[in-house]
């Protein structure tokens, strides 16, 4: 699915599957659900700018096997063993890979790569 969207207006993801991103000029908002989780696949945004575009995981528990809680997710920078509730970033062939990880299984269930941005991404730039 490709989405295209305009100024500070929310991007949904189309669920399961990968997906490509432009949200133009502005400020946009990628909003992820807990039904893009563990598709095996990478979705891309195509145009993510930093200080202003922003990824929105907060529709997602971080640790769903803690019931009753929302847990936010932590972002742990380019080190991690797959542990739930993290969210893991590198550099992967001149663009930004982020991965998310929510059953600690040690294997991503949400996969981004940003294409065109090689700096590492801070919690401004995240909505957990």
């Amino acid at each position: 699915m490709n989405l295209t969207s305009g100024v500070a207006i929310a991007n949904e993801l189309g669920g399961a599957g990968a997906d490509n991103l432009t949200g133009g000029l502005g400020a946009d908002r990628f909003v992820w659900g807990a039904d893009a989780l563990g598709s095996g696949t990478t979705d891309t945004i195509g145009d993510f700018q930093q200080g202003s575009d922003r990824l929105d995981l907060s529709g997602i528990d971080a640790k769903p096997a803690m019931p009753g809680t929302d847990d936010a997710f932590v972002l742990v920078g380019s080190r991690s063993l797959g542990v739930e509730g993290e969210i893991v970033q590198s550099l992967f062939l001149g663009q930004r890979l982020v991965l998310v990880f929510v059953d600690g299984d040690a294997v991503e269930d949400l996969a981004v790569v940003l294409g065109g941005v090689t700096a590492s991404l801070t919690g401004a730039d995240f909505v957990l």
